[in-house]
């Protein structure tokens, strides 16, 4: 099984864009969505310590590459994303994924979109995850 990881994460051209939308529940105490948009990021092996070769297959949602894929992705990314926000969230999930073919070499990119939950706390401070 492949593990996909990211190389040096403070590097990587990765683009946090953090939303935050209040939500009133009904019936319920205040909730608040936490979303966390991926743009372009590099996939690397964490085994051979290679970039992700392109494979056609990641174009196309309905294939068991792109599924294998997106399902190590998200794992990966929800992990990374869970170690710096506040606590709290109900849990993540994953949507939106998106796999890039190279403009030039043979790397995977990858954006996606990731949404955490926040019921019955008080609105988490992410002035330090814009910076």
């Amino acid at each position: 099984m492949r593990i996909i990881n990211l190389v040096n994460i403070s590097t990587v051209l990765l683009l946090i864009n953090l939303l935050q939308t209040k939500s009133r529940l009904v019936g319920k105490e205040n909730g608040f969505m936490l979303t966390v948009s991926i743009y372009r990021a590099q996939l690397f092996d964490k085994v051979s310590g290679t970039v992700v070769p392109w494979n056609g297959d990641y174009g196309n949602r309905e294939t068991s590459a792109f599924k294998k894929l997106a399902a190590e992705s998200c794992d990966t990314f929800l992990g990374y994303v869970k170690s710096v926000i506040p606590t709290g969230s109900v849990d993540g999930q994953c949507t939106s994924h998106i796999f890039q073919p190279p403009a030039s070499g043979g790397d995977v990119r990858i954006s996606l979109t990731l949404s955490f939950i926040y019921v019955d706390v008080t609105q988490p401070d992410t002035v330090a995850l814009k910076t």
